[in-house]
């Protein structure tokens, strides 16, 4: 389409009929854009989160709730570096639900950005005092940094009388050969 709207434009022909075909063609292009978020959103209804979110990156604007969708994705995904920078914005926004603050200060907190994550997490405990899941993520929040810092210790050593011949156990393979753990 587009050269033949080129070699239209180049050729002697009547002016009305290159209007008609500019304007069937922005028509097409801005309709390829909306169906971008469309499909995405399509996808993001049949939780297809991974591929909504190529769909949402190549539409050229977004509005609110597609903004929310994709949002949405990246965190169900654990995308949490990409989802942090959207959730940022729908956090700052006093208008939507601040779920999205707990959201962000989720993301902030598997980024490895404690103090911000329980400055958020503080505010949201101003909001709701009773909220079950904002209390357990700052109890976590205060022993996780001890247990980053805790050097880790495996041993791996012969259990002879543990395992049975069935192997009962989950195997893994490790180094040469199978660790059953």
């Amino acid at each position: 389409l587009f050269i033949l709207f080129n070699w239209f434009l180049k050729t002697e022909g009547n002016v009305y009929m290159r209007k008609i075909l500019f304007t069937l063609f922005t028509f097409l292009c801005s309709i390829g854009c909306y169906c971008q978020i469309e499909i995405g959103n399509a996808l993001f209804d049949n939780f297809e989160y991974s591929s909504a979110i190529k769909y949402y990156n190549q539409a050229d604007s977004l509005d609110i709730d597609t903004k929310i969708k994709l949002a949405l994705c990246h965190f169900v995904t654990h995308d949490y570096i990409e989802a942090e920078k959207h959730l940022k914005e729908l956090s700052r926004d006093k208008e939507l639900d601040p779920i999205f603050t707990y959201y962000y200060a989720t993301c902030l907190k598997n980024n490895k950005k404690y103090d911000l994550a329980k400055r958020y997490f503080n505010r949201l405990i101003q909001l709701d005092t009773t909220h079950f899941l904002t209390l357990l993520q700052l109890q976590s929040l205060d022993s996780i940094t001890t247990w980053d810092t805790i050097a880790e210790n495996a041993e791996i050593a012969p259990l002879v009388n543990l395992n049975t011949s069935l192997a009962d156990f989950s195997p893994k393979f490790y180094e040469n050969g199978i660790l059953i753990c």
